[in-house]
């Protein structure tokens, strides 16, 4: 067995981590009702789909530990892509900071925005995010009816 690389193996820690997700949807899924009066009822599924995640998890953890031991360094991103990367939760933290105070659309241009402007002119990411910012905005609300944080203006 190999187990001296264990701390640098990616797959071991991405199988424990899945692993551990399996386990908090199971623990969720306890909680549901698993029959109801006309056949399985809302635990049924994720209980069972948990379980089985959580078998290939440890399928997983096994193989990773026996056969090929994947370290960060190779799948870790370099340069430009590791800013992508880290630029899509940095954006997305900012629309949760923006959007009570700002509305859902200017908030989702602005992420839309940081995210498009390293792939395309300032004023092209501009409008592609404006735009697709009042799309979304224009479905939810009208077609939809489904309200969207807004800001003094309606927008």
């Amino acid at each position: 067995m190999k187990f001296a690389g264990i701390a640098k193996n990616a797959g071991f820690w991405f199988g424990l981590v899945l692993l551990g997700f399996s386990g908090v949807i199971f623990w969720e899924a306890k909680s549901m009702t698993y029959r109801s009066a006309f056949g399985p009822g809302p635990g049924f599924l994720p209980l069972w789909l948990s379980g089985f995640l959580a078998v290939l998890s440890v399928i997983f953890i096994w193989q990773s530990i026996q056969n090929h031991e994947l370290s960060f360094s190779e799948i870790l991103p370099r340069g430009k892509a590791l800013g992508s990367v880290v630029l899509a939760p940095v954006s997305l933290l900012l629309f949760i900071v923006l959007v009570p105070r700002t509305g859902f659309t200017i908030a989702a241009t602005a992420m839309l925005f940081i995210l498009l402007v390293r792939g395309f002119r300032w004023y092209t990411s501009l409008a592609i995010a404006l735009g697709i910012s009042l799309l979304i905005m224009y479905v939810f609300k009208t077609l939809l009816n489904v309200p969207l944080p807004v800001n003094d203006w309606g927008w």
